[in-house]
């Protein structure tokens, strides 16, 4: 795409320098937008060349082409587009092809992309909703155990490292799942979904926080509020309320 943009901004660039190979007609009628001194001979006195200076704003007439045409001049600078006379037409056409096809190309290939991940199955390690099931497993199982651990010691011990997975490996890649994730559900739904996880997240942290502080209690409750948010997040993102599965 970008080598479209440099091609036609070349070519851009000679849209007001036609060069004078081309017809009479192209450019009579328009006015030149810079002055222009040349030196012609004339029968009068064919060995010494007189100076003739072309004002800026003069009309272009057959007369003054052939005299530059004479004195070497090979382009022009006029002061409106002369169309019939842009020799270099083709070439921002070429560069025009090239930007919108690779912006098609761009735009295909950002949709294969979030097809590919969408189309992720749900037993997929990194696909969101095995990523919240794995996090209900967890979660559902330090809420089982930790009660027939001996001490709160054990208990917030057994709790940080089971979050330690969570905070490092499942919270992560559910964030990384942006894409697929609005691909699916559009952005309001991906909003709607992030509302919740992010408030899924806070717990998680406070709970991995007040166990690695020894503050069992404070821990276990904030395990109990991660598992009422679950369902809210499971609902956002179309898992039946009561399948713990990776399917969806």
């Amino acid at each position: 795409m970008w080598g479209g943009v440099v091609v036609g901004s070349a070519a851009v660039l000679t849209i007001y320098q036609p060069k004078l190979t081309v017809s009479n007609q192209s450019l009579v009628g328009h006015t030149l937008d810079r002055s222009e001194t040349i030196y012609v001979t004339t029968e009068e006195s064919p060995d010494v060349p007189e100076q003739v200076v072309l004002e800026r704003h003069s009309e272009i007439t057959p007369e003054m082409l052939d005299q530059l045409r004479a004195a070497g001049r090979e382009r022009i600078v006029v002061g409106e587009f002369a169309w019939r006379a842009w020799g270099e037409w083709w070439i921002f056409a070429l560069g025009a092809a090239m930007m919108i096809g690779g912006a098609v190309c761009m735009r295909l290939g950002a949709r294969r992309e979030i097809a590919a991940m969408t189309s992720i199955g749900d037993d997929h390690e990194a696909s969101p909703i095995s990523t919240i099931a794995a996090i209900r497993a967890i979660l559902e199982r330090l809420a089982s155990e930790l009660p027939t651990l001996p001490d709160d010691e054990m208990r917030c011990e057994t709790v940080v490292t089971r979050l330690d997975q969570v905070q490092q490996s499942l919270v992560p890649s559910f964030a990384n799942a942006r894409n697929a994730l609005i691909g699916k559900y559009g952005l309001a739904g991906y909003a709607g979904i992030m509302d919740r996880f992010a408030s899924l997240e806070r717990q998680i942290n406070r709970a991995w926080s007040s166990a690695a502080d020894r503050v069992y209690f404070e821990s276990e409750s904030c395990i109990a509020l991660a598992l009422e948010i679950l369902p809210e997040v499971e609902q956002r993102l179309g898992i039946p309320p009561t399948s713990t599965a990776t399917g969806s």
